[in-house]
């Protein structure tokens, strides 16, 4: 059967799988992923380990977690990070290096970050403003 996705929204590894098949499926108008933006590079030099599903011989070598969100450009996506969150730590450096592409392609509104005190777990101001965010955004879409 063929399923025409709108939108993909996940929280921590789940966010990681939001950011590679967002970048692959052009069917997903939106995206949002939370606590999992953070480059192959930030975590190798800080320790941060690597969840053996993304390891991709080769990738790193030409690629990082930018150039993902820079294949959803210019679809909508919000990068949900914090401050004392391993696993998105460097999340402001991915939006700026992304956010030249999304400029590039005349959509720099499209992409959001929402940065937070604290550590990794999803707390209910981060839940809240994220169910916000996705019911805004449908409707723009037209698609809920």
């Amino acid at each position: 059967a063929f399923v025409k996705y709108h939108n993909n929204i996940r929280i921590s590894y789940g966010g990681n799988t939001v950011l590679f098949l967002s970048a692959m499926d052009e069917r997903i108008s939106f995206a949002c992923a939370s606590g999992n933006a953070c480059t192959f590079d930030h975590r190798m030099k800080n320790g941060v380990g690597i969840e053996l599903a993304s390891v991709i011989p080769g990738f790193h070598g030409k690629y990082d977690v930018d150039d993902l969100v820079k294949c959803i450009a210019p679809r909508k996506l919000l990068l949900v990070s914090s401050e004392e969150d391993k696993y998105s730590m460097d999340a402001p450096y991915i939006v700026e290096k992304a956010g030249e592409k999304y400029a590039q392609l005349g959509a720099p509104q499209n992409l959001y970050h929402k940065r937070y005190r604290g550590a990794h777990a999803l707390t209910e101001e981060r839940f809240a403003d994220i169910l916000e965010w996705v019911e805004n955004t449908g409707r723009q879409s037209s698609i809920m």
